[in-house]
Formats: C-alpha cells, structure tokens, sequence
C-alpha cells in the first residue's frame, strides 16, 4: 500500500478518534465549546459579560451562571420549566431576551439541551468555586484546557476496531469485517442508521474506483474487460496501478491546491502590476510530484514552510514548495493583510483551528490570544520575497530552450541599455540645472502640500535626494574649502553683501597657483564673472560641473590638478 492513502486515512482516523473518546462528559465539553459558547459569545456577552454585566448577571462563567443577577438565579440546572433563561429566550414571560430580537428556534433548542444536561462548562469559567476570570487567567485557562480537549490539539490514538452491530446485515458481515478500517465505517454508518449498500456490479465497481482515485472515467473497453475477469488479484492489481499513477496524484493535489489557496493570479494587483503569477505553475507541479512520489507528510509540510532555511539546503527544486505561503491574494500590497492571510492560511491549513480574529482581540472561542497572532505576525514579517526569484530548474535542450535563451539574453541587453540612457538622460538633466540644486540648498522654495520639490518653468522637478545629498555636502565644507569655500562662505548672505565679500576673498587668495588655498577652476570662474547675486553664484557653479561632467561620464578628469573633491559632487 502506498503512503499517500494513509495520510488521509489518518484524517479519518482522528475523526474516529473524536467521535469515540471519553464518554457522555467529554460529549458534552465538544457540544458545549461547538454550540453553546459561541451563542452566548455572540448573542450574550456584549450586555453580559466581564465587561457590561446589566441587571447584574454574568454569562462568561459556569459560577456566575449559577449565581445569576439582581432579582436571582436565572437557571434551574436540570430543568428547563424553572430556568427564567429559558423564558427570556423564548420571549414567554415579561422581558424578551436578547432585546435586539429573538434567537432562532435552533439556538434556542441548544440552550435547552444545555440547561437540561446540567449546564455543563468546560475550559474557562468551568471551575464553579473560582472568581471570574481575569483576561491573562481566561487565556491560560483557555490553552490549557484545549490542549486536553480541542480535537486540533489531540494527537491520532490508535484504537481497536469495534464489532460489527448484531443488526448488521448477514450477507455484508463477512467483507465488512475483514478490514480494520471497515469495521470503524461500518458503525458509523450503524449509529448514524445507514446501512450500506449491496456489492456492486464489476462494471460499477470498476467506475467507481476510478473516479474515487483519480477523479476521471475509464476507458470503455477497459471496464468492459474488468466485468469478465472480477477477481480479487485483479482488483487489487488495478488499485495498484491507479495509486501509482500521476492521475492518482493530480486528483488528490486539487484538495491541497484548494487549501493553499493555489492561484495563477494574485486578484486584485496595483500601481499597474501584472496580476499573474508567471511561476506558480511550479508550485502545483511540485504538489503532484510529492504525492506521485510518496513524499512523507512532515516532510511535505516541512518543505512547505522552510524549504529555503532547511540545513543541508535542499534540491533547488524544493524552493518550489514555497508557493504555499505565496500565491496568496496581495490585497493592493497591504503588508499587514497579507500576513494575515499567511497566518490564517498556517493555522487552519495545518494546526485545524482559525487564528485570525485574534488579530482584532483576544479569540472567542479558540485558545488563541492577540499575543499569539503578533507572535506570528513577526515571525512573517520578517519573510520577504526576493527581487529575484531563485533557478530552481534548467529548460531541456533543443531549438525551443535555444530560442528562449536568445530571446531573454536580448531583453535583458534592451533592459540594461534602458537603464543605462535613462541614467544618462537623468545626469544630463541634473547637470543642466547644477544652479537650481544649489540655490535649493541655500533658498528652499515654498513646497506644496505633497512636500516634493519645486517644478522649474522648463517642467524639470528638482530630485530631494540630490537636494538632501548637496545640502550634507555644503554644511560639512569650511570657508577654506578648495571647492566649495566660497559658496559655504556666502550662501547665506543677502545679494547685497555677495559682491562685496568675493572681493574680499578674491584679494585674499593670493596669486596663482596656490593649492592651499582655492582649486585652479575654481579661482578662473569666479575671478572671471564676478557674481553679485546668489544666483549668479550658483550659475557660475553651474558651469564649473558642467565643463568637467564630459570627463566624469568618460571615466577621466578634466585637468591634471583636479582634487578628489570636485568628483565627489559627482557621487
């Protein structure tokens, strides 16, 4: 027998395990978490719980129950007739309740049950001798309890098959009882009082496998041969090879895709993003591949989750299985909506119970608190995509997987020729209006609402990082900078003084060449145009990166003297 059976056999045998565990008492905790929690939560609670207890009673406990409010108990363990819960309810006596509108017939039949059983309360508020609760108590409690009642947190038990019912049809008892497995169906059916159905014909029989394991009819003249030869070798020689087919796997990854919620398509995408998955096809490839291959179920999960973290490191074609956690909706790339996809997907996926309100509050019902759900939630935030996605394969040889080679080696050469003019096209830009950045960072002009730099008259936006990284560079320059001196000297006047101030420190740089004291370039363009004005200034700078921005883009400097400064207004 093959292991992808038994991993869904084992699912069936923890729902044997539920249904036959512990007796009336254990009956009645399932019943009550599973029906009467939830309905006093939803429909009771808000007006009387731990927070708002009006007329003075309290449905968050078994104790406070008991105790009821202002005007008494309001339950008669025992005894729907004197139970004034049970009145209310039914809206028999003079107050209705819940006020908002009467429960259904359903809910009401379940307090009932509940009330008649002895108003059994398991997990928190059970133990009738204790306070209320307080919220870290109600959580500890909680886990604690469900770590020996919650189904989730139960781990399979083997049990011994249970004899078949003497009701048991005499004809079905001999094939029902050979099998394990098949006595425990047969007294499901029994206490659900459903007997099963006569043999089938060959034909059928030969059909019905078919779809059961691979999810698609047989070829006609393949039952029609099945019909002439029905033998047990040759049953069981077609099981065999409808579990090793790829078909078999297909069949029973469609129920895993569904709970990974597979898609090629990420719903709704944003800021023009494409809305496909253009690899998730190796995601479901690699689901059919495990269970063609027998794949244990820890290790399945295992991959899943840390195929990327797993030390040795894995097949690189393992990092496929990552596709469980990201072929999820993107929700227009709200981080904290993904993540929660990602922890609801997890925990009910994998662990069996629902996480994801605890992202709001503490769970109603599950034992899981908001301390937890943030514990995840750091856990997958600090998970991030790569930019690129890893090689997990190599395409086959031949003329296809050549055309393929060739066709991206050209788009990744447009790629790269596009960045490098769009770099190009950019520098030009920020050299043509050098003036403009350094006057920015002397005289910011008013900003708009959004905070983004001005657009100038010719329809270029000045870039803030440039602004940002010349304004670090003027304020760390002194006076006796061989650059930018002059302009630390005098950014901050008034055009009045800007003329009078060159001058001075014109006369007192000294004669010609004197690398103390002013780059050679420096000293020609000022001494030469004399600016008066901030501006001025600014546009004689302007040219002084212009003439030497040809050799920056050339690799090369413009004249031997030029100092390791002057490049650095470049970077």
């Amino acid at each position: 027998m093959r292991t992808t059976v038994p991993f869904f056999l084992r699912l069936a045998a923890a729902a044997v395990a539920l249904l036959s565990s512990d007796g009336a008492r254990a009956d009645a905790a399932r019943d009550f978490e599973a029906r009467v929690r939830p309905l006093l939560v939803a429909k009771c609670q808000e007006c009387h719980g731990d927070k708002v207890a009006e007329a003075g009673l309290r449905l968050d406990s078994r104790r406070a129950v008991l105790a009821g409010g202002d005007e008494g108990p309001v339950v008669v363990p025992g005894d729907t007739t004197k139970s004034r819960l049970i009145a209310a309810v039914r809206h028999a006596g003079d107050i209705g309740m819940p006020p908002t509108g009467r429960l259904t017939d359903a809910e009401i039949a379940v307090l009932e049950s509940w009330v008649a059983a002895g108003v059994p309360w398991s997990g928190p508020g059970g133990d009738d001798d204790a306070a209320p609760p307080s919220r870290a108590e109600d959580m500890a409690q909680r886990i604690a309890a469900a770590r020996g009642s919650h189904w989730s947190f139960t781990p399979p038990a083997r049990h011994a098959a249970p004899d078949l019912a003497p009701t048991f049809p005499p004809d079905l008892r001999a094939a029902w009882q050979a099998a394990p497995i098949d006595r425990f169906i047969a007294v499901g059916l029994a206490t659900a009082g459903v007997m099963p159905s006569p043999p089938a014909a060959p034909r059928d029989l030969y059909r019905r496998l078919h779809f059961d394991l691979t999810g698609l009819p047989p070829a006609a003249a393949d039952a029609d041969a099945f019909s002439k030869n029905p033998s047990e070798e040759a049953y069981r020689a077609l099981v065999e090879r409808l579990l090793a087919s790829r078909e078999h796997a297909e069949h029973w990854a469609r129920k895993w895709l569904d709970l990974a919620r597979y898609a090629d398509t990420m719903g709704y995408a944003f800021d023009k993003q494409s809305p496909l998955y253009p690899f998730a096809w190796t995601y479901r490839d690699w689901v059919v591949k495990a269970l063609h291959g027998d794949l244990p179920y820890d290790r399945f999960v295992t991959l899943q989750l840390a195929a990327d973290e797993i030390t040795p490191p894995v097949p690189r074609e393992d990092l496929a299985a990552l596709g469980f956690l990201t072929v999820g909706r993107t929700f227009l790339g709200n981080t904290h909506d993904i993540i929660d996809d990602r922890i609801d997907l997890v925990t009910r996926g994998l662990m069996g119970l629902t996480a994801a309100c605890a992202r709001c509050h503490d769970h109603k019902y599950e034992p899981i608190s908001t301390e937890d759900y943030y514990a995840l939630h750091g856990i997958f935030a600090s998970c991030h995509l790569p930019e690129e996605l890893p090689v997990i394969g190599e395409p086959s040889a031949g003329p296809e997987a050549e055309a393929f080679a060739k066709r991206l080696g050209e788009l990744e050469q447009a790629v790269a020729d596009h960045e490098a003019a769009v770099h190009a096209r950019a520098t030009r830009a920020a050299v043509a209006h050098t003036a403009d950045y350094f006057l920015e960072t002397a005289r910011p002009a008013t900003r708009a609402a959004d905070g983004r730099p001005p657009r100038l008259p010719d329809g270029y936006e000045l870039e803030q990082f440039l602004i940002d990284r010349g304004t670090r560079l003027i304020a760390k320059a002194e006076a006796a900078h061989p650059i930018l001196g002059p302009w630390a000297a005098l950014h901050g006047l008034p055009d009045a003084e800007i003329g009078p101030r060159l001058e001075a420190l014109v006369a007192a740089w000294g004669p010609a060449p004197d690398p103390t004291a002013i780059n050679p370039l420096v000293r020609a363009e000022l001494g030469s145009a004399r600016p008066t004005t901030l501006r001025q200034l600014a546009e004689a700078y302007g040219r002084l990166v212009a003439r030497v921005a040809p050799a920056w883009a050339g690799g090369a400097v413009a004249v031997a003297d030029e100092p390791a400064e002057l490049a650095s207004l470049r970077t």
